[in-house]
């Protein structure tokens, strides 16, 4: 866990390929990995992001940077359509004005998704999003970081310009 800004990130890798017991599953949730993300989001506030990524030859998200996936009753999709709206303008504030990211239905009920709602994270508060990794996962990763770091900032500064505004002594 480290700050950046004001908001206290926690980056939970799972470094285990999906060759062996996928953490993406119900079966893994006796692994460390997914030890970690309950342990996180026992914290709140919170916001999880469950990133995944994809080969440039993906046929299923050919021309796309960042897909936010929807899974109705799990997520909320208008949050999904806010959330890629800030990563759309933060992609462009950081010199990247062609980036695409859209919202498609996910193909899988994803359980680490699952596990956060259980943890009591909002519909309004949980994404699954895949990355085109460009062939350069690395820096890819680097720029989808400033991208969500932006984009979630964002979010909170709403939240917290919402808070003053109905405080005692706020704005009315």
């Amino acid at each position: 866990t480290w700050m950046v800004g004001r908001l206290d990130v926690a980056l939970i890798v799972n470094r285990l390929t999906r060759k062996g017991k996928d953490g993406n599953r119900p079966e893994s949730r006796d692994r460390l990995f997914r030890h970690a993300i309950a342990e996180e989001l026992a914290i709140p506030p919170r916001l999880m992001i469950d990133v995944h990524s994809f080969k440039p030859g993906s046929r299923r998200f050919a021309g796309r940077d960042i897909v936010l996936l929807h899974t109705p009753g799990l997520q909320s999709l208008a949050f999904l359509k806010r959330y890629a709206r800030y990563l759309t303008d933060a992609g462009r504030a950081l010199h990247y004005p062609d980036v695409k990211v859209e919202i498609d239905d996910a193909m899988y009920v994803d359980d680490v998704c699952i596990q956060a709602r259980e943890l009591d994270v909002s519909t309004r508060a949980l994404m699954l999003a895949e990355h085109n990794d460009l062939g350069h996962p690395e820096l890819a990763g680097e720029v989808y970081a400033a991208m969500h770091a932006r984009a979630i900032r964002r979010l909170f500064d709403q939240r917290d310009a919402k808070k003053a505004h109905r405080a005692p002594g706020g704005i009315h």
